[in-house]
């Protein structure tokens, strides 16, 4: 502990550089990191590799849609949704949604559960609705329904984030397959996606193009704008303040070399006084070393406490985990880099110590 008040003490304004600039990192992080979500959670946490498709009223009949959907089905590590079915209550987004291999659940459980592959396995009406929609259930034996129309839906799981506001608050996702039975095939012409988190786009392209000249051609696939992903678009729209925290993190950097030459001026007796005792270059190298560490791990753990604080005051609105092992790991590499300027510093320094001047006291 007294190491660390000593060490401190010498490098209390290299310290504050050096948070402020982990502070505005995980800020920017973060910042892009909720744009994302929220265009992930606009578009059904659909990955890069879905097809849209459309059943055309030309080529339609109720018993190519039902054969098509099935042919889908039969194919393994796929994600069928149909957002354009009939709606539970105004001012809700409903979805159906299948499938039966691998799927990566990005919603928030607030109570129950998700699907599993086996609950599609049957047509049975089964249902997870968003966090405003609680107010909609119904009680029956001790479970929970919610209504579209004369259908009975059981509710097994409740979504979104506790204190924060989500696009899928008022949004119910049902078994796709009790679908499958309704009379009116009209309301399941458009709005319909074909995914996978295993199969690429070209693989499924392929999967629709064979089915469809199977079944007549029932239905038209919707290009999709393949110029970006959710991640560059989220970066592409945090440009701004990218823009602007990059020029605070520069001039920061330019403090924080400022504060390492500083640093290294109050400790040049230190280091000549090493140097008579006959240390080398390397042995000042690596104290430098060890004491930056010091300071770097000092310094993110202030970071992270500050992090935290943000997270439990909702300050900024920050809605995700701002200690999540991404912002950990750029926090790291800019430590580094960090260390390289100053162990540069350092070294440049360290060659200029003349220890005859130092005994005559000039230093």
């Amino acid at each position: 502990m007294k190491m660390l008040k000593r060490i401190l003490r010498k490098t209390q304004f290299l310290s504050l550089c050096i948070i402020s600039i982990l502070i505005f990192i995980s800020i920017s992080i973060v910042h892009i990191e909720k744009i994302y979500r929220t265009m992930m959670e606009a578009n059904n946490f659909k990955t890069i590799n879905n097809v849209t498709f459309d059943f055309n009223e030309k080529n339609f009949t109720s018993q190519n849609m039902l054969n098509f959907l099935k042919k889908i089905q039969s194919n393994k590590d796929i994600v069928l949704i149909h957002d354009g079915g009939r709606a539970f209550y105004p001012g809700t987004s409903s979805f159906g949604i299948y499938f039966n291999g691998f799927y990566k659940n990005e919603y928030n459980l607030l109570e129950g559960r998700f699907f599993t592959k086996d609950d599609f396995k049957s047509k049975d009406n089964m249902a997870i609705i968003g966090k405003k929609l609680i107010r909609n259930i119904e009680v029956e034996n001790n479970k929970k329904y919610i209504y579209r129309g004369n259908e009975k839906f059981l509710v097994i799981g409740i979504i979104g984030e506790e204190h924060i506001d989500t696009l899928y608050d008022s949004r119910i996702l049902y078994n796709l397959r009790c679908d499958f039975n309704e009379k009116d095939k009209g309301l399941l012409l458009q709005g319909w996606i074909l995914d996978s988190f295993l199969k690429d786009k070209d693989t499924l392209n392929k999967i629709m193009n064979k089915i469809n000249e199977d079944c007549n051609n029932p239905v038209k696939i919707i290009e999709s704008d393949k110029s970006t992903t959710p991640l560059i678009s989220a970066i592409s729209n945090s440009r701004f303040i990218l823009r602007n925290f990059s020029l605070v993190i520069v001039c920061i950097i330019l403090s924080l070399i400022k504060a390492t030459s500083y640093w290294l001026d109050k400790i040049t007796l230190e280091i000549g006084i090493r140097k008579m005792y006959g240390a080398s270059n390397k042995n000042i190298i690596l104290h430098i070393i060890k004491n930056y560490s010091i300071v770097s791990l000092f310094s993110l753990i202030i970071c992270l406490l500050f992090n935290k604080i943000l997270i439990y005051t909702h300050v900024l609105k920050i809605q995700y985990n701002i200690t999540n092992i991404i912002n950990l790991l750029v926090s790291i590499i800019f430590i580094f880099i960090i260390g390289v300027i100053i162990i540069l510093i350092g070294m440049l320094k360290i060659n200029k110590i003349e220890i005859n001047e130092l005994i005559k006291g000039r230093v």
